[in-house]
């Protein structure tokens, strides 16, 4: 049975049952009451109310209202002995009753009793496309949900829905939804995003649209292209710099090609589209972010080009330069000016580009098809004279030739124009032979017609004196050269680097030919890795046919290593790089046939791997190229080492967040471990292969973690202070004191970085203040701080607490000694490097980043004269960022903020651009996305229209991918909800 409670003149009761008594029961009641009783249940429950006992004067009165306060619904009024058999239920967790008395007779009252029930919700709503939930109270009466949308949506309709209460279950509003609006006017953001109209859905026809991005004065807006897919020619985005009425047009863009990222040099940028009415393409997304305008924005290099000096602050200036066969476009120095708080190139920079036709008459050069590399253009006639000194005559070497056959030709007269004697004409894809005048002067001929285009041409000119010398023969591919006279009689020697064999003559003499000129006696040889053969010596490489380039399928390719057998030696091996295909297999056998013992069978990816030692002087490698797809191969290294150390310790792989000093395993050997900059060795920091009888080698301890402690002495006069568990995020309830100590008269520099795991941190980065005293440093909310903290005593203390509302955080932390001689010692920046160890007065520093990783901040910093040593810029980091283009044969692809989690709502798409004939392996070498929601996809092609070849989400690692095509997309997406580490893979 339930407790009575206290009779008393109102409450406020919260539970799943209970009691209400009126006031003084089981006595009467008193007159001139006004009493309020309020009945809270759970979320999600009713409330259901009856009267064992009601007895009322008439003009005395129970009120019963369906909510939290009398607003709300009533559901009746009741006297005398009204409420007695009837149930009451509430729609909601919520009743309120009012019970009020006159000033005359008066009764025993009430025994009202209740309990709760479960509701019935209202349906869920859904989740509008392109947007998610940020809040649902659980659907019940008088909850709400509330939405908003992925970033470059707007919200049309109500961002709240309310579950109505009453007798049915409904929403008081629609769904609404997540449109990408044709135009905008943003102001005031640090970052977001810009969609085509649909997007992704194919935009519209006729459409005009306008999006004007405004940021704070002294800003800039840079513009990240994350994809990009219009009608060429007819649907047009225009990208102006400011507002309209600046007229400066930073980029007018349509096609399929993403383009590079943007930058304004105002604090505002506006875009226009344009479409036409006939076809529509998937539009475009990209990504706009604000940072504080203190220099020019990099210029970049021109493409077939480069430049000289990188500093970009006011005054400075950068020369341009356009490779051999390219004409510079626009002025070779430009200068960074500064008006106001605007800082912009004067004048712009300039393009490299191939010229159609030209007069050349240098001793050497490059000729070109008009628009190279890309295919020539339609209906162009283009003429190159080419004149050298009178005693000289020219030979043209081709290195590349593609035209239209029949169509598009190239025409090479013997002498200064076409009524010169015709050498030959060429078109087709055949590489033409050598050619050479007659006299001191050539005339090429370019000629295209209107419909196809082809590759066009590559062709290099020397010149010789043709009574005393032979043209230059040039370099080789992995090889070397040793001889540079060229006069008659001479000699040139080629040589091949390690594992590779040279195939063809490797000397050449200069000779008089028949007719009567200097030639080379023999065709200049290369150098080529064979499939299979014999190899001796103390020591060798081994490689894969073809290597660096992909070995072909259907290969079977045995080498044979024969070490002297003088001093008892044995074969020790190791794969300094190790890639195929997974059906191609290499096997490694301890003897001189595949009957022999078997060391090893690998296949995948193994670089680094070492073999356990051979029992003989002498192994066997076979390797079967079996399937269709191919890789890179191997390159294998081999040495002798003395039988008395044949057993040897298992490899030992580096540390996480550290690193292994030391790569001989054998007996006796002395591993040594170190730390990177703000982790603590956990364990021993060197390991002894130690010979054990009657078993294997065996190291004398196990191999050591790398920690970041919680507090600590520090007494060196550098060095990193990281939170506990970095780059993860810390625990809670942490009280971690570090104590810096340095010489007497030295100052102590701390740079502090605070950043939130959980947001894009690498756009919102702010610069903030700080209290500072020689015993505390206080950061405030979300920033990244630069101080400088001189002490007399040359003592500080560094303090780190951490509750329960802050588990998302990570503080990283760089601090050094400094002296006033010369600035303190750059930190070096994660995932990156440090070229340089002078830091006086106008000294340089440079960094570079590793691969996948791409470098955010001053790649060069500089040490500024003054009072006090500083930098003229804090050192760069090294990110992981979303996107982008990679041309080399060989890279590296890594999520958003990796090794840390990646951050939500991110749309990423890397294009990889390979030579034509090329196609990329991907191997995945770390894989973690929150299943189904965050995903990669790989597309054999450019586009998002291309044939997806894999789409991975979850733990588990993808296998090996091949795409055929020389041109590969990776797109990665991530929502709003769970994050985690994201991958790494790598191609080739």
């Amino acid at each position: 049975s339930l407790i009575l409670p206290l009779a008393e003149c109102g409450s406020s009761v919260t539970g799943t049952q209970g009691i209400l008594l009126s006031p003084n029961y089981p006595a009467n009641y008193s007159n001139n009451h006004e009493c309020i009783y309020s009945i809270q249940t759970q979320p999600g429950k009713g409330i259901q109310l009856s009267a064992r006992t009601f007895q009322l004067q008439d003009g005395d009165v129970l009120k019963v209202y369906d909510g939290s306060n009398n607003s709300a619904r009533l559901l009746g009024s009741f006297s005398s002995s009204g409420l007695l058999g009837t149930i009451l239920n509430s729609t909601s967790s919520s009743l309120w009753l009012e019970f009020i008395t006159n000033a005359q007779n008066t009764s025993k009252g009430f025994v009202l009793q209740f309990s709760s029930f479960e509701l019935i919700k209202c349906e869920d709503p859904g989740v509008p496309q392109f947007g998610y939930k940020v809040d649902d109270e659980g659907q019940f009466a008088g909850s709400t949900v509330s939405f908003s949308c992925d970033p470059g949506y707007s919200l049309r309709g109500n961002r709240v829905l309310t579950c109505m209460t009453g007798e049915r279950r409904a929403w008081d509003q629609s769904l609404p939804s997540c449109i990408a609006e044709c135009g905008g006017f943003i102001k005031g953001e640090l970052s977001g995003r810009i969609l085509s109209p649909g997007y992704p859905s194919p935009y519209g026809h006729n459409l005009n649209c306008t999006w004007t991005i405004e940021a704070d004065p002294g800003c800039t807006i840079g513009l990240h292209f994350i994809v990009f897919h219009t009608e060429e020619v007819h649907d047009v985005l225009k990208i102006w710099d400011g507002t309209l009425e600046s007229k400066i047009l930073l980029k007018e863009i349509s096609g399929s090609s993403l383009p590079k990222d943007i930058h304004s040099t105002f604090n505002s940028v506006t875009l226009q589209f344009g479409t036409d009415f006939f076809t529509s393409k998937q539009g475009f997304a990209l990504q706009f972010s604000v940072s504080t305008a203190t220099s020019c924005n990099d210029p970049g290099v021109p493409q077939n080009g480069s430049r000289s000096r990188d500093s970009r602050e006011a005054g400075d200036s950068i020369t341009f330069q356009c490779d051999p066969g390219y004409l510079l476009q626009g002025e070779a120095k430009i200068t960074c000016v500064q008006i106001e708080n605007r800082f912009f190139w004067q004048p712009d920079p300039p393009t490299c580009i191939a010229p159609c036709g030209g007069n050349l008459t240098g001793p050497v050069g490059v000729i070109l098809s008009p628009q190279y590399p890309d295919p020539y253009p339609h209906g162009k006639e283009c003429d190159w004279k080419v004149t050298v000194s009178p005693d000289y005559v020219i030979a043209l070497t081709f290195m590349n030739f593609n035209l239209e056959p029949g169509y598009d030709f190239l025409h090479i007269y013997d002498g200064p124009d076409s009524l010169s004697p015709l050498i030959d004409s060429f078109f087709g894809s055949e590489l033409p032979n050598r050619i050479e005048s007659s006299s001191n002067s050539l005339f090429l001929a370019f000629r295209s017609d209107a419909s196809v285009s082809n590759g066009g041409f590559v062709i290099d000119y020397t010149v010789k004196n043709p009574r005393e010398s032979c043209f230059d023969p040039g370099t080789i591919k992995n090889g070397t050269r040793v001889g540079s006279d060229l006069k008659l009689g001479s000699t040139v020697t080629y040589y091949c680097e390690s594992g590779y064999e040279v195939e063809g003559t490797s000397t050449l003499t200069c000779i008089m030919g028949e007719d009567g000129k200097p030639v080379w006696n023999n065709l200049r040889p290369s150098c080529i890795a064979p499939c299979g053969g014999q190899y001796t010596g103390l020591e060798g490489v081994v490689l894969s046919p073809n290597y660096p380039q992909n070995y072909s399928s259907g290969q079977n390719c045995t080498y044979s290593i024969v070490v002297p057998k003088d001093y008892e030696t044995v074969v020790f091996g190791q794969f300094a790089f190790f890639h195929t295909a997974l059906n191609d297999i290499v096997e490694v056998h301890d003897g001189p046939n595949q009957h022999s013992r078997l060391l090893s069978s690998l296949s995948g990816s193994h670089t680094g791997e070492s073999l356990p030692l051979a029992s003989s002087n002498q192994i066997l490698i076979i390797f079967w190229a079996k399937g269709q797809v191919t890789a890179r191969g191997f390159h294998f290294v081999y040495q002798a080492v003395p039988r008395t150390s044949a057993t040897q310790c298992s490899s030992v792989p580096e540390p996480r967040y550290g690193r292994r000093i030391g790569n001989d395993f054998a007996v006796g050997a002395v591993i040594r471990f170190k730390c990177m900059p703000g982790y603590v060795l956990q364990g021993s920091s060197t390991v002894e292969c130690l010979t054990v009888p009657g078993a294997l080698a065996q190291w004398n301890s196990s191999i050591p973690n790398c920690i970041v402690p919680c507090g600590g002495n520090l007494t060196e006069r550098k060095g990193t202070i990281l939170s506990p568990g970095y780059p993860e995020p810390y625990l809670n309830s942490l009280n971690c004191i570090w104590k810096i100590t340095v010489p007497e008269g030295a100052g102590i520099q701390i740079h502090i970085f605070k950043t939130l795991t959980t947001t894009h941190w690498a756009n919102n980065t702010l610069l903030c203040s700080i209290d500072i005293c020689l015993t505390l440093v206080s950061p405030q909310e979300s920033c990244m701080i630069h101080v400088i903290l001189w002490g007399g005593a040359g003592l500080v203390w560094f303090g780190f607490f951490s509750d329960l509302s802050l588990p998302g955080l990570v503080y990283f932390s760089v601090l050094s000694s400094v002296g006033l001689s010369s600035c303190p010692e750059p930190s070096v920046p994660s995932n990156g490097l440090k070229v340089g160890d002078r830091y006086l007065v106008n000294d340089v520093v440079s960094f570079h980043c590793e691969p996948g990783y791409s470098l955010q901040g001053h790649s060069h910093i500089s040490c500024m004269p003054g009072t006090v040593r500083r930098w003229n810029f804090p050192p760069p980091l090294c990110i992981a960022q979303c996107g982008g283009t990679l041309e080399e044969m060989e890279g590296v692809i890594l999520s958003p903020g990796f090794p840390g989690n990646y951050p939500s709502n991110m749309d990423c798409t890397w294009r990889i651009s390979l030579p034509v004939g090329f196609g990329a392996h991907i191997q995945f070498l770390n894989f973690s996305t929150e299943p189904n929601h965050d995903y990669i996809e790989i597309l054999n092609g450019p586009y998002e229209t291309s044939r997806m070849i894999g789409r991975f989400s979850g733990d588990e690692m993808p296998a090996g991918l091949l795409s055929t095509s020389h041109r590969t997309s990776v797109y990665f997406h991530s929502d709003h909800s769970e994050n985690k580490h994201g991958f790494k893979l790598e191609y080739q």
